[in-house]
């Protein structure tokens, strides 16, 4: 009697092997392409619907800030801190970096709270 006892290696390369493949794109002939022999690939979406999508414009967290600064009547630090999730001293800071952009930033303090303001007048600040 025989006994037949298979390798475990070879069974598992085997098993690799018969891995299904990836799948080949599809290719479609069409107009001046097809009559010249080439073939062009066919995309997943039709180009009205890619044309379809709104632009979004993406603004900075600096930008948003300057925008809160340039309403009337200003923002403050727990408006800013509820609008952007930050913590007082990361308000404070974003407030300097628009200093240093060159932002004529105006503090006061109105009804025991600080509100920022960007102003044109370069006189305040």
């Amino acid at each position: 009697m025989t006994t037949n006892i298979t390798n475990p290696v070879e069974s598992a390369t085997e098993t690799a092997t018969a891995v299904a493949k990836p799948a080949k794109k599809k290719t479609v002939s069409r107009g001046a392409a097809a009559r010249s022999g080439s073939t062009v690939t066919r995309s997943k979406g039709s180009k009205a619907k890619q044309a379809a999508k709104p632009q979004v414009c993406h603004q900075t967290k600096q930008s948003k800030l300057a925008n809160m600064l340039r309403r009337k009547d200003g923002a403050t630090i727990a408006q800013i801190m509820r609008a952007f999730g930050w913590q007082p001293h990361t308000v404070r800071a974003a407030v300097s970096g628009l200093k240093k952009r060159g932002e004529w930033v105006e503090s006061a303090i109105e009804n025991s709270k600080r509100v920022y303001r960007i102003t044109n007048d370069k006189a305040q600040s």
